[in-house]
């Protein structure tokens, strides 16, 4: 970036401007506009939601991705770099140039009402692919605005509950995400949460937008608030770091001018604010762009590209948790036969499952329903009518979980509603026909007569195109390579408590974590594994290497491994590299995700893949020191397809820098 072209505009723009004409870059006018400067030929913000396609505030209909859980299955940060980029596109055709996205509060329970939009439970995976989805949307010269900074982890009571949370899990656990989008992607906006951290509210959180965001990650851009979430008072949210109040001026309006001429917001913080959001309209290149002239890339909008984007997304993020073999048969369940007949049944089985409720919904002009796609899959007469199914082949249950969506939090983490799903999949499986259940929505569901079935795919809010990349990943013509992007608990009794208690929400020591840091550091066995992930083909590890080894502090490390195709089909293989430290000063998890790469890989051909390990891989919060530091010591590397199955292990030795 040419930062100091963009110093000197801002500068000399925000000079020009009297403190009520400053004011009035600092609130919206309506849904998702603000007022547009017409003396000085600046627009207002010309917003949008959302992470999985262009909707809220916006006409008409758009292309509709993957959900963010279901993304980020794929562990692919290009692909995710391509989503970017379309997203980028079309909120231009739309005319407007803000995203409120990517959606990178971190999944902490299956019952997360917003886990559907979430990039993991993991941090360093959800921030590899929120940098990715940024750069890609920022490449069009699209505005990203990454949420909900920060602990906005529950939906039930969001507005209400403070996230009790200290230091170290907040800065190595909930911030990362933020943190590596801000540094790495140097995103310039961010919104803030509406729930409060160690009872501050996030828009009036001086530790947060201040201390955190601003001065130690050095950002530039703007905070914007979540719809009508400024709390409690305009001086305390403007003091506090908070630059952008939306939709309306019920603090940052007449309000924050007289707190200027009171001098409780002094004028050099109003001008500081009002340069936050005009550099980055400077930069998006809107400045002499009022109204319609923003429009471009109207070409994009629904274009042939999009549609492969969201079609490879949806192929590479089904996951294929189950394929065991029936009765007598010698051969795994799936891929299917197209030559046998199935039935399609189930309440999801003509539904394309694109969301779930709330502002991140779709307006999708394309929907694909698994029916539809299995049945452009086959020949002429293998679909039965779902009243058939006893006469099928092959029976495809098509459930799923419910009751996600933004304001609230699912009862329970079981199937159930909607009512009748447990049921099905009983009378198939007593009736003693082969199953095969495809389970959607956006997060986990407890084991029960569903998890009985032999094969079992998990196809999320899959977009636009998941009928398609359904049917593909059945019958082997794609094979499947999604990989959990959160852990699948065996049993209620493994989670750990979820909802508040007195508006209370008591964050874990970073040493404890929730998902696989939780099951890891209590010894339990989920039903499935975080990065748990079959295929059709097999894939073996060897030749850890690991260069230079010792390596000082502050050096990069280089960890290879092969990985050589067994089985009877190209495929895609996710390799997943963990850490641990092996004698640490402080408490530590188990192990920590660090690196991963997803490779294609023909049959009987062996690649390799390579992690880079830079010292912040390798550290901690140290609170005494309020900085990252890693730790000279011994730490083990593991590499494999998943968490719980990592066949290669080495030392690195960590010594002090020179």
């Amino acid at each position: 970036r040419d930062t100091s072209r963009i110093e000197k505009i801002t500068d000399s723009l925000v000079g020009l401007m009297s403190p009520q004409e400053k004011v009035d870059q600092l609130h919206g006018t309506g849904t998702r506009v603000s007022a547009d400067n017409t003396r000085l030929n600046i627009p207002g913000y010309y917003m949008s939601n959302g992470p999985a396609g262009v909707c809220v505030g916006s006409s008409g209909t758009a292309s509709a991705f993957p959900g963010g859980s279901a993304v980020a299955c794929t562990f692919d940060t290009a692909g995710v770099y391509r989503m970017g980029v379309a997203l980028g596109k079309e909120i231009w055709s739309k005319g407007k140039y803000i995203l409120e996205a990517p959606m990178i509060n971190l999944t902490r329970d299956p019952r997360g009402g917003r886990d559907w939009e979430t990039l993991s439970e993991d941090p360093y995976l959800a921030a590899r692919l929120s940098v990715s989805y940024c750069l890609g949307a920022q490449s069009v010269k699209c505005v990203t605005m990454p949420k909900h900074f920060v602990c906005n982890d529950m939906e039930t009571s969001r507005t209400l509950y403070s996230s009790s949370i200290g230091e170290r899990t907040l800065r190595e656990i909930y911030a990362m995400p933020f943190e590596y989008t801000v540094k790495e992607a140097r995103t310039w906006s961010i919104m803030s949460a509406y729930n409060k951290v160690n009872d501050f509210y996030c828009s009036a959180n001086p530790h947060v937008l201040t201390d955190i965001l601003k001065t130690d990650w050095g950002f530039r851009g703007f905070v914007c608030s979540d719809w009508n979430s400024v709390e409690p008072a305009t001086v305390d949210a403007a003091n506090a770091g908070q630059d952008v109040e939306m939709p309306g001026a019920n603090f940052f309006g007449s309000k924050l001018l007289n707190a200027v001429t009171l001098n409780q917001v002094t004028p050099e913080h109003l001008t500081d604010m009002a340069k936050r959001i005009v550099r980055a309209k400077v930069w998006a290149g809107v400045i002499g762009k009022i109204g319609a002239a923003v429009t471009q890339y109207t070409d994009d909008l629904k274009s042939t590209t999009h549609q492969q984007v969201a079609l490879g997304l949806a192929r590479e993020s089904i996951v294929l948790v189950k394929n065991d073999t029936f009765a007598a048969e010698t051969v795994p369940v799936l891929p299917l036969d197209k030559s046998k007949t199935v039935a399609i049944v189930g309440p999801y089985a003509n539904i394309a499952r694109l969301d779930a409720s709330g502002s991140g919904k779709t307006c999708p002009y394309l929907q694909v329903t698994p029916q539809q796609g299995i049945t452009e899959k086959l020949a002429s007469g293998k679909v039965l009518d779902s009243a058939q199914w006893r006469n099928a082949d092959v029976v495809i249950a098509c459930l799923g979980v419910s009751g996600e969506g933004e304001g609230s939090d699912r009862n329970s983490a079981a199937l159930e509603p909607p009512p009748g799903q447990i049921g099905l999949v009983n009378a198939i499986l007593t009736a003693g026909k082969k199953c095969v259940v495809v389970m959607t929505g956006g997060s986990a569901a407890l084991p029960d007569v569903w998890s009985n079935a032999p094969a079992i795919l998990v196809a999320w809010y899959g977009g636009e195109e998941q009928g398609h990349a359904l049917a593909d990943v059945l019958y082997g013509d794609v094979n499947p390579s999604g990989k959990l992007s959160a852990t699948w608990p065996a049993a209620a009794t493994q989670l750990p408590a979820f909802t508040s208690a007195g508006n209370i929400v008591q964050y874990e020591s970073s040493d404890t974590g929730r998902g696989y840091r939780y099951y890891d550091k209590c010894n339990l066995k989920p039903l499935y594994a975080f990065g748990h992930g079959l295929s059709y083909t097999t894939f073996e590890y060897s030749n850890l290497r690991i260069s230079p080894n010792p390596a000082y502090a502050g050096e990069d490390v280089t960890v290879s491994a092969d990985i050589t195709n067994t089985g009877g089909m190209a495929g895609d293989e996710v390799a997943q590299l963990y850490l641990r430290e092996n004698a640490p000063d402080l408490p530590r998890p188990v192990k920590e995700l660090r690196g991963f790469a997803r490779v294609t890989i023909d049959k009987g051909a062996t690649k390799t893949v390579s992690f880079t390990l830079r010292e912040r891989e390798f550290a901690y919060w140290d609170t005494r020191k309020s900085q990252f530091f890693a730790q000279p010591d011994a730490y083990t590397v593991m590499v494999g397809p998943s968490s719980d199955i990592l066949p290669l292990t080495g030392t690195i030795t960590l010594q002090s820098p020179w």
